[in-house]
């Protein structure tokens, strides 16, 4: 028996919904990857550059976007060790 009080939800909106939802899980899974792989190539890096000095230029990039990049110091075989 159907309670009068309950909206009746057609066969076709229950599989769009289902569609609906296959696709959110999807894109959870998608992003959730991305961040693991964002987080071990951020801790990756962190091990890499904290060894070395970053050298900043002496004038900031111009507004219009360009494509400076920052240099980090070449040549260097040893962990940089600050002198205190």
């Amino acid at each position: 028996m159907v309670d009068a009080d309950k909206p009746i939800i057609d066969n076709s909106e229950v599989q769009e919904l289902k569609e609906r939802v296959r696709e959110l899980e999807g894109i959870v899974e998608y992003l959730t990857q991305d961040n693991e792989f964002l987080r071990d190539t951020l801790a990756k890096a962190s091990k890499i550059f904290a060894r070395r000095p970053v050298v900043l230029p002496d004038t900031p990039p111009s507004a219009e976007g360009s494509s400076e990049i920052l240099e980090l110091p070449k040549g260097r075989s040893k962990p940089f060790k600050p002198t205190s």
